[in-house]
């Protein structure tokens, strides 16, 4: 019996070496590393070489399907507003009170609940605060043809009502 278990234990060996080595081939290498600049040197007393060489590491290519996630961050310096600390406190407690009864305590939901509460508040950096143009101050600026393509034309596009922009249009 102790011959079956010798052969039955090489047999296993040798399809487990079969399977690693089957593994090794599929998985393929997804960096490369470039020898930039090789130089061979003689040594301090002639009885050895130093190799130096400059190599350029590649990073490693993430999966195409790897989820990108952006890290936005809360802007902290507009939570020293008095009103805006007081009520972005006031937020972040009714939506942990919400998180807590659902009883969902994961870090996930966490960061999710602080993120939606600095979204409301604007203090999520990424957010801008950039005017809106509606239909009435687009019609405002918009400039007629004749005017905007014929040579060294100059127009006023009035922006608002306190500023007016002088626009010149040469080719």
């Amino acid at each position: 019996m102790k011959r079956n278990t010798n052969k039955d234990n090489e047999e296993r060996a040798k399809t487990e070496k079969k399977a690693n080595k089957n593994a090794r081939k599929k998985k393929k290498r997804t960096a490369r590393n470039k020898a930039t600049d090789v130089r061979i040197y003689r040594g301090y007393e002639i009885d050895h070489y130093m190799f130096k060489a400059k190599t350029q590491v590649q990073k490693e290519n993430t999966p195409k399907d790897m989820e990108r996630t952006s890290n936005q961050k809360i802007r902290s310096y507009k939570l020293k507003d008095l009103e805006a600390r007081a009520k972005y406190q006031k937020e972040l407690e009714k939506s942990m009170d919400k998180a807590l009864t659902e009883g969902i305590l994961d870090w996930e939901k966490y960061k999710e609940t602080i993120r939606e509460v600095a979204k409301k508040i604007q203090t999520l950096q990424g957010l801008s605060s950039k005017t809106v143009y509606d239909e009435t101050k687009l019609s405002d600026m918009t400039i007629p043809e004749s005017i905007a393509y014929s040579k060294n034309s100059m127009c006023i596009i009035p922006f608002e009502k306190e500023h007016e922009v002088e626009v010149n249009f040469q080719k």
